[in-house]
């Protein structure tokens, strides 16, 4: 998924595996993880802000994972590329 100067809300789905690539040019990307999905991303920003605190993720070597992502039922694996915008992970108040 792309956006450029515009915003968006992703809800990833907690049942089954998944993987993708979110880029956001000029705008911002509110992503809302379920619980129980276990969550690796790999990201890139340019003059941007990036807050991957917002799912628990924490940094393992050159990657942000849950903490569950090893024993987790379901995973999502995730390349996020950010420039001049803003980039949250379960953003306060929820995804709308």
């Amino acid at each position: 998924m792309s956006t450029n100067l515009g915003s968006a809300h992703v809800t990833l789905d907690g049942s089954s595996d998944l993987s993708g690539d979110l880029k956001t040019n000029l705008g911002s990307l509110d992503v809302c993880v379920p619980a129980g999905l276990g969550v690796q991303v790999t990201a890139s920003d340019s003059l941007s802000s990036s807050d991957l605190s917002g799912a628990g993720l924490i940094h393992t070597g050159g990657l942000w994972q849950t903490p569950d992502y090893a024993s987790a039922s379901h995973k999502a694996n995730l390349t996020f590329e950010t420039s001049l915008g803003s980039l949250k992970l379960n953003p306060a108040g929820g995804c709308k």
